[in-house]
């Protein structure tokens, strides 16, 4: 009798904890026994509330979420414009018919994004090519490289330094922290409207 009663006190309480959407239910039934045997529910990101040690820390951090906020939208589409491009390269066989096809393509984008490019400031510059190198997973020095030529791309990164930045510098997690608390916390926002519209 004990028994009974702690495995329905074990079954209400695991159909209460699965009163959340996206949950799915999976029974097997052995014998006389029916088990749950699975359930799955949605990636919850859990950030606590950033705490600054200074008023100067906590301006820094605005300054940066305004710069990223600007920016993100570009990095979103500079990964998808390179996924494109990577798979439209892989379906040419000949170096011709690919070095024809990135310079249209190069044409195209500096007349859709130069103009709205030059407007952005060194740091909001420097926020976007992070950014970039996360979207790609590639730093900025290897894209150009890949993509334009490894001459092109020293050059860059020449011009890149004096700005004091590096283009063959990785984009790591620990190192820009409140950059990726700023990007989840974006993405989190995009998939909440996203399912609204759904």
């Amino acid at each position: 009798m004990k028994k009974q009663i702690v495995l329905l006190g074990i079954l209400l309480t695991s159909l209460f904890s699965f009163a959340q959407k996206n949950v799915e239910l999976k029974e097997e039934v052995e014998g006389n026994d029916t088990l749950l045997i699975a359930s799955t529910l949605k990636p919850v990101d859990v950030i606590s509330k950033r705490k600054f040690n200074s008023w100067e820390e906590e301006a820094a951090f605005i300054k940066l979420r305004r710069h990223v906020t600007t920016v993100y939208p570009y990095a979103k589409m500079a990964g998808a414009i390179y996924q494109q491009i990577n798979g439209d390269l892989n379906k040419m066989d000949k170096k011709r018919k690919q070095n024809k096809y990135l310079k249209v393509k190069e044409e195209e984008l500096k007349a859709q994004f130069e103009e709205k490019l030059k407007n952005l400031s060194v740091n909001q510059g420097k926020v976007l090519i992070k950014l970039i190198n996360r979207e790609t997973s590639n730093n900025c020095y290897e894209l150009i490289k890949d993509l334009k030529s490894p001459t092109a791309a020293f050059f860059w990164n020449i011009w890149a330094k004096k700005y004091d930045y590096n283009l063959k510098e990785p984009y790591l997690v620990e190192e820009n922290k409140d950059l990726e608390m700023i990007v989840r916390l974006l993405e989190t926002q995009e998939e909440d409207s996203l399912s609204r519209i759904r």
